[in-house]
């Protein structure tokens, strides 16, 4: 019940009550229309106040009310409002869109973000968004209120912008390079994808949204992610680096790469690839072809070298083999000339033996220049019965000296798998020939002596060959084992031989060291220890 109706329902006794209850009646409405007043100038106020376009109009969309920024943007005086429709103003909207909104709003839906083009009475156009509320009582609209935004510049901007994309696509799509955009996960964004269906057969599905990583080559990605924190810092950085084709081949690129942000200031990186892979294949047959190159002058200058070393290893021991010869043949004749046939077998015999040795010793020295262009093989060999057999055969050469070779095969296994060639004959040979030729001592001794050892964890035969010769001094040992020194021991020149038995045992991973018989003392004679890779 209002305050009015409470005095009414007062009984009334006397006229001074009744003009009190009207002054209060009097005061109650005054104060009612300042109210209503105050109210209406702050309405006023904000709705000609609001830089956004406010119009009011009726169910038929005659125009009640506009602000000061409706009047300002279409340019017609608030005294002619009452004689213009809003429809008047909309130009290029699809009808049927415009009538839709229209009938939505009559039946008391709101209208919100409806794009519209209006002109004004200049004949300008204009971009708005608008919002409408119809105002309902009783079922029925008595005003729709519209507030409608300017968006003429944001629609110029996104018209621009379409066309900036539309142009970009097109040089894009156009380029002989790869172009990607990928976000700030390295992950694809946008490919220009017909060229990556030429060059590397992948459409968008294939790439949109994967990780970039993914496309490189294994090998290719620790430099990759290098070159990404270089050019994460700033600047454009550029790279080589193989991408997989969908078919898995890989292909080389040079990569340009830049880090760039976008509208809504996200992280981007754009990529630039273009195709090198036929440059890089020439630059790669080019190297090969520098390597074949060099290593073909290489492997001539080793032959060039291998030829004097044969040509010395023939000359050092066809004379030896001459040698002999030439001795026996003095001998035969002595005996021959004192008609004493006593002996003269044995002397023919070494003859033969000498022959049958110069023959190995060539057939020796054709396998010698073929030592490093084929695999050695794996041999089981009797060693003791290599050992006897030069034992033997040096004896029979050097029957004028009084000459003992003591052999303990006892630590040596009799057959024994080794990594070798049928030139280990010749190294026993040489050996006992070299510690048989550079000996003063009346009585030549020898002794060999086998075990096996672990060096690196490698298993070897050891054999040593221990004299009671000259010896070597301690700074000349150093040179026993190059090739031309014929100084490096003794009056005569053993370093040539040594030298190529070296080489030999180099070529199946052998080795051999001088070392002295009792140490300390060089002139108590030497120590010659060879080594031969044993094999399970």
């Amino acid at each position: 019940m209002t305050s009015i109706e409470n005095f009414l329902n007062i009984s009334i006794s006397n006229k001074e009550e009744l003009k009190q209850i009207s002054k209060k009646i009097d005061e109650i409405v005054l104060q009612k229309t300042i109210n209503l007043k105050e109210s209406e100038f702050k309405y006023r106020t904000i709705f000609n106040a609001s830089p956004d376009i406010i119009y009011v109009t009726d169910y038929h969309g005659n125009i009640l009310d506009v602000n000061q920024a409706w009047m300002n943007k279409i340019g017609v005086k608030r005294e002619d409002i009452d004689k213009i429709n809003i429809t008047d103003f909309y130009v290029g909207n699809n009808p049927a869109d415009l009538e839709k909104n229209i009938q939505e709003i009559r039946n008391g839906k709101e209208i919100k973000g409806f794009e519209a083009k209006a002109k004004n009475i200049a004949g300008e156009l204009f971009d708005f968004e608008i919002n409408s509320l119809p105002i309902e009582k009783d079922g029925r609209i008595l005003m729709v209120i519209n507030i409608a935004r300017d968006i003429t510049k944001r629609k110029e901007m996104e018209r621009k912008l379409r066309l900036s994309e539309g142009n970009y696509r097109l040089i894009s799509e156009s380029a002989n390079d790869l172009i990607r955009v990928m976000n700030d996960d390295f992950e694809f964004e946008y490919i220009n994808e017909k060229v990556h269906k030429r060059l590397l057969g992948y459409s968008k599905e294939d790439m949109l949204g994967k990780l970039s990583l993914v496309f490189i080559h294994p090998q290719d990605r620790r430099a990759v992610i290098r070159s990404t924190r270089d050019y994460l810092q700033g600047g454009m950085r550029s790279y080589e680096v193989r991408f997989r084709s969908k078919s898995g081949e890989h292909k080389w690129f040079e990569v340009k790469a830049k880090v760039f942000h976008d509208e809504r200031g996200e992280m981007k990186v754009l990529s630039i690839a273009r195709d090198i892979n036929d440059r890089k294949l020439a630059e790669t047959e080019r190297k090969l072809n520098e390597q074949k190159t060099v290593k073909s002058e290489r492997k001539f200058r080793l032959l060039f070298n291998q030829l004097s070393y044969y040509k010395d290893l023939f000359a050092h021991n066809i004379n030896n083999v001459l040698q002999v010869i030439r001795t026996s043949t003095e001998l035969l004749s002595i005996q021959l000339s004192e008609k004493e046939s006593k002996g003269t077998e044995e002397v023919i015999n070494i003859i033969n033996k000498q022959i049958d040795r110069g023959a190995k010793l060539m057939s020796s020295a054709f396998t010698l220049s073929e030592l490093e262009e084929s695999e050695i093989s794996i041999r089981t060999l009797k060693l003791c019965d290599l050992l006897r057999d030069s034992i033997e055969h040096v004896k029979k050469v050097y029957e004028e000296r009084n000459v003992v070779i003591k052999e303990q095969c006892d630590n040596i296994n009799l057959e024994i798998n080794l990594k070798a060639n049928p030139l280990i004959q010749d190294i026993i040979d040489n050996l006992l020939i070299n510690a048989i030729m550079y000996n003063t001592s009346p009585q030549v001794e020898i002794i060999i002596t086998g075990s096996s050892v672990v060096i690196d964890g490698i298993n070897y035969l050891k054999i040593e060959f221990k004299d009671n010769g000259i010896g070597i001094p301690d700074e000349k040992k150093k040179f026993v084992f190059e090739g031309g020194n014929k100084n490096s021991k003794g009056s005569g020149g053993m370093g040539l031989g040594f030298s190529i038995v070296k080489k030999i045992l180099d070529s199946y991973q052998g080795k051999i060291w001088v070392e002295n018989r009792v140490k300390g003392d060089f002139t108590k004679g030497t120590n010659f220890v060879l080594l031969l890779q044993e094999i399970e």
